[in-house]
Parts: structure tokens; C-alpha cells; sequence
């Protein structure tokens, strides 16, 4: 049995999380936030998982320039001083989260579930 702490707690989280991957997404790709570190590349934001007391946050994100991800993804965790700076003008909150980027292989991960399944086919 879940309690309505519980529910609206978790609710709130989905509500955050969602609010903080879309103004990302927007600082990223129509600001063009970080354009002067990692240039004119365009980076998928899939997700952002809060933790349980919101401070701290992992963004996983996919760069159009996959051989690159790694470095892109250090030089945006080294510039999320910038996303905070760009959130706190854009979000209601009143505690930001730490930012950590992260490299989501989640479409690696499923390319090869389907090419192991082309092969068996095969």
C-alpha cells in the first residue's frame, strides 16, 4: 500500500526531472548554451534522474558527434557551472541540483540487441 506522501513525492521528481531535461535540452540545441566550448553540435537529452533529496542529478545525454561524446561529456560537466547560472534564471526552484552528465548508451545497447537478433535469423 502506497501512501499519498509517497505518490505526490514521486509525482514531484517526474514533474522536476521532466521541467529540468526540457530547459536543458532548449539551453543546449536553441541557445546554443556552451557553443563557445563544444561548438555547434547538437546533443540529445534522453533523460535526468534526480536523486531521493534533489540534490544532486544525472543527465544523460547522446551528442550527434558519437566519437567525440567523451570529451564533449567532460567539458559539459566542467562547464555546468553554466547550466546552473542558465537554470536558475529559467526554473522556479529553489534549490538547483549538482549537475552530472553522463553518455547514454542506451541506443548502443539496443543496435546491438538487434543485431544479435539479425544474426540468429540468420
Amino acid at each position: 500500500m502506497t501512501n499519498k506522501k509517497d505518490v505526490s513525492e514521486s509525482k514531484r521528481h517526474l514533474r522536476v526531472a521532466e521541467s529540468l531535461k526540457r530547459t536543458i535540452s532548449e539551453a543546449l540545441n536553441q541557445e546554443k548554451l556552451l557553443v563557445h566550448v563544444i561548438g555547434d553540435i547538437h546533443v540529445t537529452v534522453s533523460e535526468v534522474r534526480l536523486s531521493p533529496d534533489f540534490k544532486s542529478s544525472r543527465i544523460y545525454v547522446l551528442p550527434q558527434n558519437k566519437p567525440d561524446a567523451p570529451e564533449i561529456i567532460s567539458l559539459m560537466n566542467e562547464y555546468s557551472w553554466e547550466f546552473n547560472k542558465y537554470l536558475s534564471k529559467q526554473t522556479n526552484l529553489k534549490f538547483l541540483p549538482k549537475l552530472h552528465f553522463i553518455y547514454d548508451d542506451l541506443f548502443d545497447k539496443i543496435q546491438n540487441i538487434d543485431s544479435l537478433l539479425d544474426s540468429i535469423d540468420e
